[in-house]
């Protein structure tokens, strides 16, 4: 879900709207007891509201149970980032250098839906870059931007174009120490000639609750309500329970990888690799040389939590989109190139973060630079 970014007093605060989730659960939950209430007598509308108000309470609840908040408040302590973040489940407070960013970057790119956008990123001085907010609008971009600078006290500077190579290999890296929650799932191992981490992207039994009311829904208004009244052949009973039977299973699959599957970054002496391992098996694999890497970055915007590895071919084709944006061609079908297209895709690789803390995500990152 879309994050919304605002300040306080020294404080920048991120958080997930939640009201329109609580109205819909609320008139979702209104439909449930209209529907047991009149059951039977308004078929079939009274399992049609049955099944509508279980499928949109459990979409809701499933997206209110993944909200987040987070604080960073500047200086609160002399020469100190605190941050909160708060969750569903935990609060988790910890706090790191002011020196650990240096400089506050306000960046024109092209999002995941091939639109222009502003992101507002803080860049620490080895290069690795942590997303705070995005915009669609310049001038919010930019009024963001320099409030968060004026709490922040960092130089802002302003990018049409994406740096190349932002990865300082010149300075050894020395890692912030970060302590790792005790029920983190984080594994590290390091030899000789290879460093690996590895994490899980896990459901809370309560997001599993949800995600299957969200099909129970589906599946009351069919089985209850269409099939019985419509009166349907046999040949199209068929097709429904068999696209049923196909949803349940891709859900099960879902949560049976998120159960027992890691995701693997792995650093060799020349390259970095990625993959997500499940019973021993690997899926998406990518290999990056160490000296292609151009861009390190993690995220707090609750969008699209990944982190992302970006060679300089991925950031030199999406600079090329770019600047065909900016001369005018507003119709994107008309200024893609295929070549940009596949480099977008095999050079910039997305790692799924999205239940790990923030503490955990800048853990990662360090990880990474460490062994860079």
């Amino acid at each position: 879900m879309k994050s919304r970014a605002g300040f306080s007093q020294n404080s920048l605060n991120i958080n997930t709207p939640i009201k329109r989730l609580l109205i819909v659960s609320l008139i979702s939950t209104g439909l449930i007891v209209a529907g047991v209430y009149f059951l039977r007598l308004i078929y079939p509308f009274d399992h049609l509201m049955i099944g509508l108000g279980i499928l949109f309470v459990s979409g809701s609840l499933f997206f209110m149970v993944n909200t987040k908040y987070y604080k960073l408040h500047f200086n609160e302590e002399p020469g100190y980032i605190s941050l909160v973040e708060s969750t569903s489940w935990e609060i988790s407070p910890f706090k790191i250098p002011l020196k650990y960013f240096t400089e506050i970057l306000m960046q024109y790119t092209i999002n995941d839906r091939k639109k222009p956008e502003y992101e507002i990123i803080l860049k620490n001085r080895f290069g690795s870059m942590l997303l705070v907010a995005k915009f669609d609008n310049e001038k919010e971009a930019k009024k963001f931007s320099e409030k968060l600078q004026s709490i922040a006290d960092l130089p802002l500077t302003c990018r049409n174009e994406i740096e190349l190579d932002s990865i300082d290999r010149k300075h050894p890296f020395n890692p912030y120490p970060l302590f790792l929650p005790e029920d983190s799932g984080i594994k590290t191992s390091e030899t000789r000639d290879t460093a690996a981490i590895s994490w899980k992207v896990k459901y809370h039994p309560f997001q599993v609750g949800f995600i299957l009311g969200i099909y129970y829904g589906f599946f009351h208004i069919l089985h209850f309500a269409i099939i019985p009244f419509g009166r349907l052949d046999a040949a199209a009973i068929i097709v429904i329970y068999t696209a049923l039977g196909i949803l349940l299973s891709i859900i099960i699959t879902v949560i049976m990888f998120s159960f027992f599957g890691r995701y693997y970054i792995v650093v060799w002496r020349e390259e970095i690799q990625i993959y997500h391992q499940v019973f021993g098996r690997k899926y998406h694999e990518q290999t990056m040389k160490k000296e292609d890497v151009a861009i390190i970055r993690s995220t707090i915007d609750t969008e699209n939590e990944t982190i992302i590895i970006a060679s300089r071919k991925g950031i030199g084709a999406l600079n090329n989109l770019l600047k065909n944006y900016t001369r005018g061609r507003k119709k994107i079908k008309e200024m893609i190139d295929i070549d940009d297209v596949i480099k977008l895709r095999d050079e910039i690789f997305r790692v799924d973060v999205s239940t790990l803390s923030l503490v955990e995500k800048l853990y990662i990152d360090q990880f990474i630079l460490k062994n860079f």
